[in-house]
């Protein structure tokens, strides 16, 4: 039943290593810019400002040293998942056990607050509860997945980043419009105190500043791009190692150009919001509320919008 249309192992969990490296690209950015990157990230900038955008240096510098580095080592091997190469060069299938052990856990954890934040904004929307929307949003996922394999995983991934940017433009154009445009936006953040980047400061007790931002981007994704087995095995369908390499230089422009929406949407909302603000007055409980608020308070206006938007999350989640 798992390899329905695929005519073998290889292609359902490599595609043939046949595809293109845009394609995987786009699905690698959908993986990991999730419904918790969206409502978080523009919940930080709202309630904190921008200074945790500086995680994208390190991002990039991550990306990079994976690229050049890592990648010329672990591509040739042909390997379909990471335990190949600790067997390979550990020779002990018992840390294979600990480490496949180990991943499974930290997976069903992220892949549960993944299906949750999405629901945020479904169940202000629809009658059904919290644990029905989690319960439908993992039988999809798992369906397509286990059905289609590799490729179909690939190819929604790819129709999923196309509504999340067309859900993220929107509401940053129309919410910036609602402020007078994207200056008078950045006006109020700047006001607010919102688009401070460069806070140098060393003290460890500094909640964000430029350096544990750029350390914190550059080692969580260098692990994510190097030994995390959902980026792995896409890395790994495309036919040679220059497309490898191409897959991931394209990540590093669209994560750049996706944290360029996120984060500037919770300035709009800030803008919008300045001098009433929903926590404050208790509209909203958590700052990851922020724009599903936003979107069904100022933007509702506008037919479809609200619905884009749950797309939006909706398909950061899947």
């Amino acid at each position: 039943m798992s390899y329905l249309g695929n005519k073998s192992p290889e292609e359902f969990l490599m595609g043939n290593r046949s595809f293109k490296p845009l394609p995987v690209a786009l699905s690698l950015l959908t993986s990991y810019v999730s419904a918790i990157s969206i409502l978080g990230l523009s919940g930080e900038s709202y309630a904190n400002g921008m200074q945790f955008f500086t995680i994208t240096l390190g991002i990039v510098m991550a990306l990079n040293f994976s690229t050049y580095l890592l990648l010329p080592i672990l591509y040739p091997l042909k390997l379909t998942t990471v335990n190949e190469y600790i067997e390979l060069r550990f020779k002990s299938k018992a840390l294979c056990s600990v480490i496949f052990l180990l991943s499974t856990v930290k997976n069903l954890f992220s892949s549960g607050i993944t299906l949750f934040a999405p629901t945020i904004a479904l169940v202000s929307i629809t009658k059904l509860g919290y644990l029905t929307n989690i319960f439908l949003l993992g039988i999809v996922c798992t369906l397509y997945s286990s059905l289609g394999g590799i490729k179909a995983v690939i190819w929604t991934d790819v129709f999923q980043i196309s509504v999340m940017m067309i859900g993220l433009i929107s509401v940053l154009t129309i919410g910036a419009s609602l402020n007078g445009g994207i200056i008078e936006t950045l006006y109020i953040a700047s006001k607010g105190g919102r688009l401070e980047l460069f806070d140098m400061n060393l003290s460890p007790f500094v909640r964000h500043t430029f350096i544990n931002t750029v350390a914190s981007g550059f080692f969580h994704y260098l692990s994510l791009y190097s030994s995390d087995q959902i980026n792995f095995q896409r890395i790994c369908t495309v036919k040679s190692i220059k497309m490898a390499q191409r897959v991931i230089s394209y990540n590093v422009f669209g994560i750049v150009l996706i944290f360029s929406l996120i984060f500037p949407s919770g300035l709009v909302a800030y803008a919008n919001y300045a001098g009433c603000d929903p926590m404050a007055l208790g509209i909203i409980k958590r700052k990851e509320e922020i724009i599903p608020y936003f979107v069904m308070d100022k933007l509702s206006f506008i037919p479809g919008l609200p619905g884009i938007f749950v797309a939006t999350l909706v398909g950061g989640s899947l």
